[in-house]
């Protein structure tokens, strides 16, 4: 089994494998590249991803503890506030800090 590292004309990878001694006829604009090149761009791309993650998973986090906010704001108790919208413990303890402790207090 032979492989072929290719970067595709979109900025696309991939790694295909073939058989025998003759490669596969590659789409017009990709390119052949070192396995060195395409561990680098498996690394950049990796790390993207899991930066985007990270991203989506904070922008959830604070839009959480804004919602725990809002209610606790408008008299709710912050203990219904978080089960009403599902937090989790890490959740709980973050949308805690988010409200402040004035409206802490004014809830005790």
């Amino acid at each position: 089994m032979n492989t072929l590292h290719v970067q595709y004309a979109d900025e696309s990878f991939g790694a295909v494998s073939y058989d025998g001694e003759e490669p596969p006829t590659l789409p017009v604009g990709a390119t052949v590249i070192t396995e060195i090149a395409y561990q680098a761009l498996v690394a950049a791309w990796t790390t993207a991803h899991e930066t985007h993650i990270e991203q989506m998973h904070e922008a959830v986090r604070t839009s959480k503890a804004e919602d725990v906010a809002a209610l606790a704001a408008a008299g709710i108790p912050l203990a219904t506030a978080e089960r009403l919208l599902g937090l989790t413990a890490e959740e709980t303890e973050a949308a805690r800090r988010a409200v402040g402790p004035e409206l802490r207090r004014a809830q005790s």
